[in-house]
This record gives C-alpha cells, sequence and structure tokens, in this order.
C-alpha cells in the first residue's frame, strides 16, 4: 500500500476518529477536573461540617515558634472556632497500625481560657489515612468516649499500648494500632494546648536520652548483663504499626560488633513472618556487624525503612530487628561505663587502683537518713570475691555506731563474700533495707556498707579494664 493509498483508506479513517476522540474527551476532562476539584479550604469546611453540622467561622493560629513534634504526636494546624471560642486541632498521632493516623480534635477550654477544659469531637477521616485499614471497624460510640472519659490529667489508651499490651482503658474495636494512634493524637493535642493556651511550649524529658537508638526498644523491660568485655542484651522492642513487641538476644563483643542475635519472640503478625528477611530472621544478618552497617541500612536516627534488606514485604518487622541490633552495639560503650549498685555511692569522691587483677577501691558513700557519708576501703580479687574490707571513716552519729553489726564495723563479715550474697541481703537492685543482718539497730549505717561491697564487687570488671595498672580512676 502506497502512502498515498493509506491516507485514504478506512485504517487511517478509524485512527484519526479515534485521536479525535481522545483528544476532545482529554480536553473535557481536565476541564471538568478543575471545575470539580476540591480545594483544601472546601475539604476543612467539610471537616467543619461534619464535627459542628453546621458552617462555623475559624482563625487559623500561628504555632510557627511552638514544639509541634511530640513523643506522641505532630500537631499539624490549629485553628480557633470564632462562634463558640473552642479550638480545632488537626494532629497526627504516632505509632498506628500503618504509621500516624491524622485526626481532628476539638478541644474546649476552662472559663479562664488558659488551659484545657474537656476534649469534644474526635475523628480520623478515613480518606486522610489510607494506610489505616481497620479505621472503619472504629464506631461512633467509640469516639465519644474520649468526651464522656476526660478528667484533668487523663491519658487516653483505648488501644494497646506502646509496648503491646492492654492497658485498662483498652476497648476491643479489632483496631488496636489505629486505636493507639488516635489516642496518641488526643494526647499529644492535650499536651500542645495546655501549653498553648498558657502561653508557653513544651519541653519534653526522654529519660533514656543518654541511649542511642531506642526509639522503638522498650527500655522499661529491656536489660543486659556485662561478662567482662561482653554485654549480652534481652531487648524488648516496641510495638510499630502492625508488628507486636518483638524479644532478642543480643552478645556485643569488645571489638563493639555483634557477637550471637537470636529472636527469642517473633511479633510478626498476620503471617508477615513470612515475608521478612530470612537473614534477619535466624539473626545470621547481624553476626559480625558494627555500628556504621546499621547506619549505612537505617540512617543516623534509625528512622530510615526503605533499603531492600529491610522492605522485603514485612518492613516493621525488619525495621524492629534492626533496631535491637543497632541499640545494642550503638549503647556499648555507654553501658560499659555505667555502674551498678551505686545510687548510695558518691561516684566522683570514689576512687581505685589496680594492681594485677586486685582492685582496691577508696568508696565514699551518701548520706542515708542520719547516717552520713562512710569511706571505706575495699579489695576484690579476680574471683570477683572481697579480699580486704575496713572503713577508715564511720559515718554513724548519736553513737548508733554501737548498734552496728559487730562484723560490718570490722569489716569480717564482707571478707570471702560475692555478689551473689549481698543481693541475698539487699536485693537485686540494692533496695532489700529490712534484712535481719542490717536492722540491728543502726539500719542506716549498716546498709551504707554493704551498699560500698556491692558496689565494689558488681563494678569490678569496669574498673579493672578501665584503670590502668596503679593509675588512680576516678
Amino acid at each position: 500500500m502506497t502512502v498515498k493509498q493509506f491516507f485514504k483508506s478506512n485504517i487511517f479513517k478509524c485512527l484519526a476518529a479515534l485521536l479525535c476522540v481522545l483528544l476532545v474527551c482529554g480536553v473535557f476532562l481536565t476541564i471538568m477536573n478543575g471545575l470539580l476539584a476540591v480545594s483544601d479550604e472546601e475539604k476543612f469546611q467539610r471537616v467543619l461540617s461534619e464535627i459542628y453540622g453546621k458552617s462555623v467561622t475559624t482563625k487559623k493560629q500561628d504555632v510557627s515558634d511552638k514544639n509541634t513534634n511530640l513523643s506522641s504526636a505532630i500537631i499539624n494546624d490549629v485553628y480557633k472556632v470564632e462562634d463558640d471560642g473552642n479550638y480545632i486541632v488537626n494532629a497526627s498521632g504516632k505509632n498506628g497500625y500503618g504509621g500516624n493516623v491524622k485526626c481532628w480534635v476539638v478541644i474546649l477550654t476552662k472559663p479562664d481560657g488558659k488551659s484545657v477544659g474537656g476534649v469534644g469531637k474526635v475523628t480520623a477521616p478515613i480518606a486522610d489515612n489510607p494506610a489505616e485499614s481497620f479505621l472503619n471497624k472504629i464506631g461512633a460510640s467509640v469516639y465519644d468516649k474520649f468526651a464522656k472519659d476526660y478528667k484533668d490529667g487523663i491519658v487516653y489508651s483505648y488501644g494497646k499500648d506502646e509496648n503491646d499490651k492492654e492497658g485498662e482503658m483498652f476497648v476491643k474495636t479489632d483496631a488496636s494500632y489505629s486505636m493507639r494512634g488516635i489516642c496518641n493524637a488526643v494526647n499529644g493535642t492535650i499536651t500542645f494546648m495546655n501549653a498553648f493556651l498558657s502561653g508557653g511550649d513544651i519541653e519534653e524529658e526522654d529519660p533514656y536520652e543518654d541511649f542511642a537508638y531506642h526509639t522503638l526498644i522498650n527500655m522499661e523491660d529491656t536489660s543486659w548483663t556485662k561478662n567482662g568485655k561482653e554485654i549480652t542484651y534481652n531487648v524488648v522492642t516496641k510495638g510499630n504499626g502492625e508488628a507486636e513487641s518483638f524479644k532478642i538476644s543480643v552478645t556485643v563483643g569488645e571489638d563493639k560488633k555483634i557477637k550471637t542475635y537470636a529472636i527469642t519472640v517473633n511479633g510478626s503478625t498476620f503471617d508477615y513472618d513470612a515475608d521478612m528477611n530470612p537473614a534477619i530472621k535466624d539473626g545470621s544478618l547481624f553476626v559480625g556487624k558494627d555500628l556504621e552497617y546499621f547506619k549505612s541500612i537505617i540512617g543516623e536516627d534509625g528512622e530510615k525503612a526503605d533499603d531492600p534488606v529491610i522492605a522485603t514485604g514485612a518492613t516493621k518487622s525488619n525495621s524492629l530487628c534492626f533496631a535491637a541490633g543497632a541499640f545494642a552495639v550503638a549503647n556499648y560503650d555507654y553501658i560499659q561505663s555505667l555502674k551498678e549498685f551505686d545510687a548510695y555511692i558518691d561516684v566522683e569522691e570514689t576512687s581505685c587502683t589496680v594492681s594485677g587483677t586486685d582492685v582496691i577501691y577508696a568508696i565514699t558513700t551518701k548520706g542515708n537518713g542520719e547516717a552520713e557519708s562512710f569511706k571505706i576501703s575495699v579489695t576484690v580479687g579476680e574471683d570477683k570475691k572481697i579480699k580486704t574490707y575496713a572503713i577508715t571513716v564511720n559515718g554513724s552519729t548519736f553513737d548508733y555506731d554501737a548498734d552496728m553489726n559487730p562484723a560490718i564495723k570490722d569489716g569480717s563479715l564482707f571478707v570471702g563474700k560475692d555478689l551473689d550474697y549481698f543481693k541475698s541481703i539487699i536485693g537485686a537492685d540494692g533496695n532489700v533495707k529490712d534484712n535481719a543482718v542490717i536492722a540491728t539497730g543502726a539500719t542506716k549505717s549498716n546498709y551504707l556498707c554493704f551498699a560500698a561491697g556491692a558496689f565494689a564487687i558488681a563494678n569490678y570488671d569496669y574498673y579493672l579494664n578501665n584503670a590502668e595498672g596503679g593509675a588512680e580512676n576516678e
């Protein structure tokens, strides 16, 4: 067929007609898209109508100089309702099912307008939260509880808590993780608005701020054991979206690399564990890895979760496993430096010297009630038992030293004793003070002497490794 014949053919006529139809349709859709597009303002008015059942006038508040990124929520926008003086806050509650849950929260103020007096309507629009697959399971009666249950100081916990546990306020919704995010949004909104209304700002204190990579770690339930220059961690993670808490055993050696890694409780839900990276699941990926490796995958702050090693279909679970490993290697030095049984020890005034494998302490205790500071010399040997113990300054007052256990006073009770003995008397955390060995009428003084002995043995490895032969180490 020639070119001239092609242009006269039915094929060309059909193609031309089709192209004209497509062109007309494209122009039509473009015009209609402009006409039918919903602006942000219109979306906002729809939210207001849903909340109030009528049109209201609002004034956006300037929060640009405030801390809006809280531990539980991010405050996106704040509006004052001119009609009634209430506030409407758009907040994203952290740690929902698929991430942050965007909510609208009505805040009522107290008569003076300087603090929160109640919570009005709360809503988490499904259209604003495509990652929250189960939002439709949360009924109006659950949202209504925020208003009904409000009281000063309340912390809502209708969903599972940060450690995937069901608290006293738990409400069964079949959307426990989304509910957690919604509660975080409301709790964060209350915290923020109390500060905002009073003219202040929020400075949240993190009791674990000295620990690196702890955002996804349940610090209250995580523990570790120091064995010479190794640390073995029993890491308990928080939940992470649809992934529940993991329990993971990790050992880190002197080279600050992981020696062993084992998941003891797998928090994957809905069979997501089948999508986990196999080398993460069996721990082999982490053995021999240092902090730089973890940074390369999850970033300096641990927030990066799009690396192919993690993004396997079980991203939330894989991320928790990386968080546990990063936490273990990143905090090796810090945890090695932490002292045990130091609550009643004046660490800054305590020093030691090393002689061979002996650690010789000059311990200064704090005061304890009516008992003043003691100074005690203690030598601990390689077997981590006390070799010598002598009180050099007795802090007993009001003649209480006469009531001290004589074997404590002359130190003979402690010679040959190991840490298990001290734990059997004053407890594993050092808080037992009513044992008959101590409670002799000079309980406060006797306890300080026990605290010094426990401190000396518990921290033997640290001082041995950090005090160069014969040099004083404070």
